[in-house]
């Protein structure tokens, strides 16, 4: 969880807390339906479903989220700005990778998640996503 976000809340939840978003994406590909609800450019939540489940915006469960600001850490105190390493100390090396030109370290999570950090050229975490889509 981030910021009181996680695995198996919904939409609405996410509005219990931070309100109604400043804008919204829709899409709908390969057979999904979803929104991104952006909060600030430091903060991006995405839900979605099946493009035939006619469930309301706001049942749709949470499947990602960003975070690109320090307001908001894991449970483990883990935020942008912090040193990649001190993620290291605490739960050994991720799985590196390099996607448009940024380096990033994946951490498979139970039920098809993963967080990943990006970090810069310094080793400091720029962002923190976690979900299905990585």
């Amino acid at each position: 969880y981030i910021g009181g976000v996680g695995p198996n809340c919904t939409l609405g939840y996410v509005k219990s807390i931070y309100g109604e978003p400043k804008s919204k994406r829709w899409f709908n590909t390969d057979g999904v339906r979803g929104v991104a609800y952006y909060y600030s450019p430091s903060y991006q939540v995405t839900g979605r479903t099946w493009t035939k489940n006619a469930i309301p915006e706001d049942e749709f469960p949470v499947v990602g989220y960003t975070v690109k600001a320090n307001n908001l850490s894991t449970p483990s105190g883990i935020t942008v700005g912090v040193p990649y390493s001190t993620v290291e100390k605490m739960y050994g090396p991720g799985q590196r990778y390099v996607e448009k030109g940024k380096v990033k370290y994946l951490y498979d999570l139970p039920g098809q998640r993963a967080i990943v950090f990006t970090i810069n050229k310094k080793g400091i975490i720029t962002d923190i996503y976690l979900g299905t889509d990585f």
